[in-house]
């Protein structure tokens, strides 16, 4: 039972720290996220006016003559000594100048331009003239297309191209599009270094947990070792004692008593055979040396005849009729392989319980099948809250009666040895069935 609530206090730790770290860790990778982002936008600005800065300086070395300017040889050259990744495009498409070389042709680039925008120029809000600016993500790059060249980038194309109007429509027809790459790659390595991060957090606090759990659940442990040991020093004591009162039962001779006397004799013997039922539970439980593993074929008409007989003196006390069955084809009997003396600890404890919990006046119907046992009773009932309790070790859905919490475990525990399947139905109130089926 300790193990059991340990695992499902260990499981509640982990599920709120798992929340907990997600919540941490998504806020990380959101705050690096938009920093990688910020980053590279700033980085495109800063290569956009690198770019124009440059052609504009190294055009002021050309002589002023349209003729003597060549434009494509001087986007070469800043491409080439500035590092930067860029085109010269017009609004159709067409191609004036690109260093870019996964992009062929017209076609890509207008999927470029009528990209929806990623991210719209910080200055978008503050000028008319740069309306058509916005940052586009594609694959693992981001474009920056602009018009925001200056007059500084238009004296150049003025150089080159004479008769701006009649050679390049105009000004407004053309776009800038500076290209970094990497966005992509960054964002899956912050991913891969947050996922590391996490499952080791994650880890680390499992670890705590467990010793946190462990000594927080130390006094419930040492509770059920104190009552396991009281268990097996009371078991022992009560040998001795009993097999007096038993030895003493036996030899009293009825006749020889009056009928008065015959009557307290009579509770006596109950009493005893009670004492002697929680003995032999006792017994089980608690010596392993104890339990028999010799495997016989048990005749369960039998067995069960013999396990009534010795409760109806209980029954006829409290005035519950007890009757039995057998649901089985001519010549046929119902056998189980398994050890003779757990088959009757199980039984014993299945019409142990139907007693303790049937009212005075009741009913115990015990029917067996060739491949089942069926023990139903008209008494209080279990609620369903409880009914799922009932199997656990030292668990008593009704506190008024007595007992350990040890039978219905017991029961449980030789089924699982031998692969009978338990189920008990219930209804606060009307009753409840108990069906075994192998």
């Amino acid at each position: 039972m300790s193990k059991k609530t340990a695992f499902k206090i260990l499981v509640l730790y982990m599920l709120t720290s798992c929340v907990f770290l997600a919540l941490v860790f998504y806020g990380w990778y959101q705050t690096k996220k938009d920093s990688i982002i910020e980053s590279k936008v700033n980085t495109l600005f800063e290569n956009a006016h690198t770019l124009v800065v440059h052609l504009y300086e190294q055009s002021q070395n050309y002589p002023r003559n349209s003729n003597a300017l060549d434009y494509k040889k001087l986007l070469e050259t800043a491409h080439s000594e500035l590092g930067i990744t860029f085109l010269l495009v017009k609004k159709n498409g067409e191609i004036l100048f690109n260093t870019q070389e996964n992009i062929k042709d017209s076609k890509e680039v207008r999927e470029i331009l009528s990209a929806p925008a990623f991210l719209q120029a910080p200055t978008l809000k503050t000028s008319r003239h740069h309306k058509n600016d916005k940052i586009v993500r594609i694959n693992d790059g981001m474009y920056l297309i602009t018009q925001r060249m200056g007059g500084r980038f238009w004296h150049v194309m003025r150089q080159s191209f004479g008769d701006l109007d009649s050679k390049m429509e105009s000004k407004d027809n053309i776009y800038l599009l500076v290209y970094s790459k990497g966005v992509e790659s960054e964002l899956y390595a912050l991913l891969s270094v947050i996922f590391i991060s996490f499952i080791g957090a994650f880890l680390a606090m499992s670890v705590v947990a467990y010793f946190l759990v462990s000594l927080s659940l130390k006094p419930l442990r040492e509770k059920i070792q104190h009552l396991n040991a009281f268990i097996k020093d009371s078991t022992h004591e009560i040998n001795t004692p009993l097999s007096v009162i038993l030895m003493s039962i036996e030899r009293i001779k009825m006749y020889e008593l009056s009928t008065s006397q015959q009557q307290k004799f009579e509770r006596i013997k109950l009493a005893a055979q009670t004492l002697e039922q929680i003995y032999q539970d006792l017994l089980f439980y608690a010596f392993d040396e104890a339990k028999d593993l010799k495997l016989e074929n048990v005749a369960l008409g039998q067995l069960i005849t013999e396990r009534i007989a010795y409760f109806e003196p209980f029954f006829r006390r409290k005035n519950i009729a007890i009757s039995f069955s057998l649901e089985l084809e001519d010549s046929v009997e119902s056998v189980i392989s398994a050890n003779y003396s757990r088959i009757v600890r199980m039984v014993d404890n299945l019409l142990d319980n139907a007693l303790k919990y049937t009212q005075n006046g009741g009913s115990v119907e015990v029917v067996l099948g060739e491949n089942f046992l069926s023990i139903k009773d008209n008494g209080c009932g279990i609620s369903k809250e409880h009914i799922d309790k009932i199997f656990n070790r030292y668990y008593r859905a009704n506190s008024d009666q007595g007992g350990f919490g040890i039978g219905l475990a017991l029961v449980r525990q030789i089924c699982m040895l031998y692969k009978i399947a338990i189920t008990c139905k219930s209804e606060e109130g009307k009753g409840s069935e108990f069906r075994l089926e192998w």
